[in-house]
């Protein structure tokens, strides 16, 4: 006998869960599995967020780009069976949802990216922070596999252009 896991949203209220597997092995069927207590979602963490001068921009530029950046975070690890039968480790890292406002402004409900990004950095155009532009605020919030978001980022203050060295 073997055991077979199946990951699936639940609610956070462990009062709200009922679970029932009903599986098929080849010529006959189970019956429906027990109510078990499992163990929640682990929650999203917070990230850190942090700038710099797009390659290529010295300090003294003022009017280059900006790249927000972030560590990656390990969601979790994936055994992964080749055709052969090798089994294999495959880390997956939360995904990511950039925020901007104007600073003293509400946070936007949607983020600057259309889909969470997979990638650990986001350019931010000269054109977004120049000397015309009020100060602006660059959060982060990391994303699981189920779409959840975690809790945001402390935010990166980028002040307009004309007011930096």
């Amino acid at each position: 006998a073997g055991r077979v896991f199946y990951e699936f949203p639940l609610p956070a209220e462990p009062a709200a869960w009922r679970i029932t597997v009903l599986t098929r092995f080849e010529a006959g069927s189970g019956a429906p599995s027990t109510v078990k207590l499992l163990e929640g979602i682990a929650r999203v963490p917070a990230p850190e967020l942090e700038w710099g001068w797009a390659e290529g921009a010295a300090p003294s530029q003022a009017s280059g780009d900006v790249v927000l950046f972030w560590k990656p975070r390990r969601e979790r690890i994936v055994h992964v069976i080749s055709a052969g039968g090798a089994v294999s480790n495959r880390e997956q890292f939360f995904r990511a949802n950039v925020y901007q406002r104007r600073t003293g402004e509400r946070w936007p409900f949607l983020p600057l990216n259309k889909q969470p990004l997979r990638v650990r950095r986001w350019t931010v155009p000269a054109a977004r922070i120049g000397p015309d532009q009020p100060s602006v605020e660059f959060t982060l919030r990391l994303v699981d596999q189920f779409g959840n978001e975690g809790p945001v980022a402390p935010p990166v203050i980028l002040p307009p252009t004309s007011a930096r060295p």
